[in-house]
């Protein structure tokens, strides 16, 4: 997991760093981030096996190769190609050793044992009425209490030990702190990006609301010019006398 969590930092390094200047790129590339970290690495309920066998068009990393290759592999081929390694190891030690039906063969044979006990318990107390001993008794609850805790608290660590998450020797308390700085800086790089692309756009409906204004008080002509981006306008105040078509633009 360490492993893991520093190459997914170092992917997400690269991504800020191929796609700066290029806001709705770079919010496309932090999705696939977010959408690995959340629907994979912090996935523990999920069976392994099902992570492993998602659709590749279901994959946020190959969305990710997808989306920063041209024909060939990009620059984050690599660091990709690492992630996937740490991954499926990860998957692997995530992967239930141990079948639901042996916690159930476990308690059956639990019960069995301490069936035995009332049994014992009947026989003790006929001999102990026969040789007026009261401490027989007494020890068989104490060997049976023992013996009752025991079992519990056997099954419920073997339990402990089986379940992914939900208790102190599992690996997602650790994983969420382990994940937290890194789901900052993705929710705050995608912040930034959505802020200067929504600052762009402003400049760009403003620039086409210049562009409007202008155009609407003048009456332009096309000429010959028109290939190079030159346009004359008949009746703006600015333009004392309209070019000949020979004259030079400028």
């Amino acid at each position: 997991l360490f492993m893991e969590v520093s190459i997914a930092r170092s992917l997400l390094e690269q991504v800020a760093f191929i796609s700066r200047g290029r806001e709705s790129y770079a919010l496309e590339l932090l999705t696939q981030i977010e959408r690995y970290v959340e629907e994979d690495l912090r996935a523990l309920d999920i069976s392994p096996v099902l992570l492993l066998s998602k659709r590749q068009a279901d994959d946020p990393l190959e969305s990710l190769m997808w989306l920063t290759s041209v024909g060939a592999p990009g620059l984050v081929y690599e660091t990709v190609k690492e992630l996937r390694i740490q991954r499926g190891a990860r998957l692997g030690a995530l992967q239930r050793k141990l079948p639901a039906v042996h916690f159930a063969l476990l308690a059956v044979l639990a019960g069995f044992v301490l069936a035995v006990f009332p049994l014992l318990a009947a026989a003790t107390g006929a001999a102990q009425k026969a040789l007026a001993d009261e401490t027989l008794i007494d020890v068989q609850a104490i060997l049976f209490s023992f013996m009752t805790a025991g079992l519990a608290l056997t099954l419920r660590l073997l339990f402990a030990f089986w379940t992914p998450t939900g208790s102190a020797y599992n690996v997602d308390a650790v994983l969420a702190v382990m994940v937290a700085g890194l789901q900052d800086e993705i929710s705050d790089r995608k912040t930034l990006a959505t802020r200067n692309l929504q600052i762009k756009q402003r400049n760009n409906d403003e620039d086409d609301a210049a562009k409007e204004t202008f155009f609407e008080g003048s009456e332009f002509l096309a000429t010959d010019n028109l290939v190079s981006g030159h346009y004359y306008a008949i009746n703006d105040p600015a333009v004392d006398e309209f070019p000949s078509r020979d004259a030079s633009p400028d």
